[in-house]
């Protein structure tokens, strides 16, 4: 039985220590883009080993990049996934056996969150659903950065109880600093609406978000 062809879409940033384990588990889609945002390791090189569909694109912002991503790609059903993200085989058999007749516009998983190599499942890490599996002219990507969603404006949306392998931070230095940096991008994000944020220093850590704010 035919089914409906599936783009994977990836945004990177010198993730040469995450991509391979990445596109490795996502060979099986009919197309992969990647939308690589001007990194100085050896991303892109990695990338191309998997595809020829390797766009580099300065640094918008979380959801303009996912975005620019999902009008690159060829085909109508679209599964992004992060660098630091991995499709387990049982999530794979049921992708490609529900597209065969997809019964849904949306689906969302839970995402198994590992921190320091160990499984987070309380405190809210776990379930910690996402859409990800989606068609393109139903959806797009909004929310406010950097935690950008999914949003079907018209469909419908199932939950599905297979999980995406979330490998988050191998430290916790690592971790410290990227929420340092989540915090200054909302912070950012919430000075464009107009709310008023005091005692914030400008952003200079990349990917910045189009921050504009000074102390």
């Amino acid at each position: 039985m035919n089914r409906e062809k599936l783009t994977v879409t990836i945004i990177a940033h010198n993730e040469e220590e995450n991509i391979r384990d990445c596109l490795q588990s996502v060979k099986w889609a009919d197309e992969i883009v990647v939308v690589d945002a001007e990194s100085t390791d050896r991303t892109v090189e990695i990338c191309k080993e998997y595809t020829d569909k390797v766009f580099l694109n300065p640094w918008p912002g979380h959801k303009e990049q996912k975005n620019f991503a999902v009008s690159k790609a060829l085909n109508l059903w679209i599964f992004s996934i992060d660098a630091d993200e991995r499709v387990p085989d049982e999530l794979k058999n049921f992708i490609l056996e529900e597209l065969k007749n997809p019964a849904f516009d949306g689906y969302r998983f839970p995402r198994q969150n590992y921190f320091l190599g160990k499984w987070l499942k309380h405190g809210g890490w776990y379930p910690d659903h996402v859409l990800r599996l989606f068609r393109k002219d139903r959806g797009s990507f909004g929310g406010i950065n950097p935690h950008d969603k999914v949003i079907i404006e018209s469909g419908k949306v199932a939950t599905v109880s297979l999980p995406i392998i979330h490998n988050t931070y191998k430290s916790i230095s690592q971790y410290v600093s990227k929420q340092n940096l989540y915090s200054s991008i909302s912070a950012c994000q919430w000075e464009s609406k107009s709310v008023p944020i005091s005692g914030i220093e400008k952003c200079t850590t990349y990917p910045h978000d189009g921050c504009s704010l000074s102390s």
